[in-house]
Parts: C-alpha cells; sequence; structure tokens
C-alpha cells in the first residue's frame, strides 16, 4: 500500500512545475491584490494543489534522504588497485572475447 502512495506521489511531482505556471497564467500582474483574487476565485482549487504539491514535495525528500542515509551505511572504503597487473594483455581484444563467448 505505501508502494502505491509513493509510486502516485511521485507521479503528481511531476506536474508541479504545470501547476506553477498555470497560477502565474492567470494572475493579472504580480501584486498581492491579484493574488488574493486569483486566490479567493477558485479556492478549492488551489488548497487541493498546494496539497498535492507537499505531499509530492515531502515523499519526494524522504524518499532522497533514505538513499542518501542507505548510501552513507554502505559505502566502504577505498580499494587501492595500484599494485595489480594485467595477466593477459589480450582479454582488451575483442576477438578474443567473441571466441570465448562462443564456447559457451
Amino acid at each position: 500500500m505505501l508502494s502505491k502512495i509513493f509510486k502516485i506521489s511521485l507521479f503528481w511531482s511531476s506536474y508541479i512545475p504545470i501547476f506553477a505556471m498555470v497560477f502565474l497564467a492567470n494572475l493579472h500582474d504580480f501584486s498581492k491584490a491579484s493574488v488574493k483574487a486569483l486566490l479567493s476565485a477558485n479556492l478549492g482549487l488551489w488548497i487541493v494543489l498546494f496539497a498535492i504539491t507537499m505531499l509530492s514535495l515531502m515523499t519526494s525528500v524522504w524518499w532522497i534522504s533514505f538513499f542518501e542515509e542507505e548510501f552513507e551505511e554502505s559505502s566502504k572504503d577505498p580499494i587501492d588497485i595500484s599494485t595489480w597487473r594485467l595477466e593477459s594483455p589480450n582479454i582488451t581484444n575483442f576477438s578474443t572475447i567473441c571466441q570465448a563467448f562462443q564456447g559457451i
């Protein structure tokens, strides 16, 4: 159930720029009176759009922080490859790789 809510929230988050463009397109000018008039004309619509936007943004921030914490916990020490050496230089040859796969 939680994964479906999360997927829906991510889907709606792609519409946030469109919500902002619709809001800005309906403004007559950039004044406090114009914003008040626009919000009062369709208050229910703007409340729903604002709620969808906030829920989507919170879900996105939670998702990013979850994976950031998981990455920090699972990160390991760097591997030193300076002492490694290539055993067979033919391994980089394309024909050798093709021959190896033909035997499979």
